[in-house]
């Protein structure tokens, strides 16, 4: 069933990440956001095309989202990468 109070939710916390996350912010949750929302608009133009009708347009928008997943992945490993560091600082 609907729960309109979890979307309302979901909307207000996208809302908040939009005006809160600038395209000039260079930390990692941004670098994610904002490559997630690019990937996506791929994706969805990907979804919406007949790739038969114009392979070539279609060849460019997989090619296109192979470097979006590839922004996307970056700061996921970059938050990994400190991770391991605080860990292994906080062993020794």
């Amino acid at each position: 069933m609907y729960d309109s109070g979890r979307w309302a939710h979901f909307n207000v916390k996208l809302h908040f990440c939009i005006l809160y996350f600038q395209r000039t912010d260079s930390s990692p949750l941004a670098q994610f956001f904002h490559s997630d929302e690019e990937l996506n608009m791929v994706a969805t133009e990907l979804d919406s095309f007949d790739g038969r009708k114009d392979p070539e347009r279609c060849n460019a928008l997989v090619n296109q989202l192979r470097v979006c997943q590839d922004k996307v992945m970056l700061p996921i490993f970059g938050v990994r990468i400190l991770l391991e560091r605080k860990e292994v600082n906080v062993k020794q």
